[in-house]
C-alpha cells in the first residue's frame, strides 16, 4: 500500500492536512473553505475498483460529508471523532473526480 498522500489547506487563518489513503494515484485536492468543498482525482487502471480514505479535520469542516464520483452521488463510511472525521468510499477504475461536501 501507498503512503498517504497529504494536503495542507487553509481555512479562517488557519492549516490544516487532509490525507488520504488509497492504492490509486491521487492528485489535484483543493479545499473551498466558502462551500467547505473538498475535491480531488483518483486515477487507476480501467476495470480496477479503486478505494479512498479520506480524513479530515473535524474543525475544519464538521463531521458529516456526501460523496460523489464524477458527478454522481456514491455510497461512503464516515466516522469521526472530536479530532477527525474518516471517509471511505469507492469507485470504478480509470480517472474519477471525487467531491466530498460537508452538510
Amino acid at each position: 500500500q501507498r503512503p498517504p498522500y497529504t494536503y495542507s489547506v487553509a481555512s479562517n487563518g488557519q492549516c490544516y492536512s487532509i490525507s488520504v489513503n488509497s492504492d490509486s494515484s491521487i492528485s489535484g485536492l483543493t479545499f473551498d473553505p466558502s462551500t467547505r468543498v473538498i475535491t480531488f482525482k483518483a486515477a487507476d487502471s480501467k476495470g480496477i475498483t479503486g478505494k479512498a480514505v479520506v480524513t479530515i479535520p473535524t474543525a475544519l469542516a464538521g463531521k458529516n460529508f456526501t460523496a460523489k464520483v464524477d458527478g454522481q452521488s456514491v455510497k461512503s463510511q464516515l466516522t469521526s471523532n472530536s479530532t477527525n472525521t474518516v471517509v471511505s468510499l469507492e469507485y470504478t477504475g480509470g480517472i474519477r473526480t471525487i467531491t466530498l461536501s460537508a452538510l
